[in-house]
């Protein structure tokens, strides 16, 4: 039998659908499967912050159409991505496991070295953030007085040269002037 598998085409997004590949693949030996992937509205659109985006699931609407046209046999999408009500000719037939969910504060160097009262975390997700402004000061090892974040879109490499090159440097250093002036 062969099977398309179609996926968003970032690093992560490819990844799972290798991993749903795998598992059928270890179930079904004779399926000859093929991956696809594409950008979605949601990773083209970089600038449109992610809960300005009016389109109901901006990262997985364009696979589902794609599935519903027959494109592909079946598309892998992260939970976090679905909308509540997904396109009525599609089901969720089945999910792998669930990889661990923690996720993974990266925090630059310099910043350490400072120990600044004020941080600002690059992210767009608004459960992150509330997240993070909650539970962050009492997780480090230095008193952290406030936590803000800033958007950033991208997938991880993208969000990584982000983090090197210092997005969100300027807002540090504005509310630290702004707090020294008090």
């Amino acid at each position: 039998m062969r099977l398309t598998i179609l996926s968003r085409a970032s690093d992560l997004a490819q990844l799972q659908a290798m991993s749903v590949e795998r598992t059928l693949l270890a179930k079904y030996p004779d399926f000859d499967v093929s991956r696809l992937h594409r950008p979605t509205l949601g990773d083209r659109d970089q600038q449109s912050s992610l809960t300005s985006l009016t389109d109901k699931g901006a990262f997985t609407a364009d696979l589902s159409d794609a599935l519903a046209s027959g494109a592909a046999d079946l598309v892998v999408h992260s939970w976090k991505d679905l909308p509540l009500e997904g396109p009525p000719e599609t089901e969720v037939a089945g999910t792998l496991e669930r990889a661990d969910p923690r996720d993974l504060l990266l925090v630059r160097r310099d910043v350490v070295d400072r120990r600044s009262p004020m941080l600002n975390v690059l992210s767009s997700s608004p459960r992150r953030t509330w997240l993070l402004e909650q539970s962050l000061p009492g997780l480090l090892p230095w008193k952290v007085e406030r936590v803000t974040c800033t958007p950033v879109r991208g997938n991880i490499p993208t969000r990584l040269a982000k983090l090197s090159a210092g997005a969100g440097r300027a807002r540090d250093r504005d509310q630290t002037r702004t707090r020294r002036h008090r």
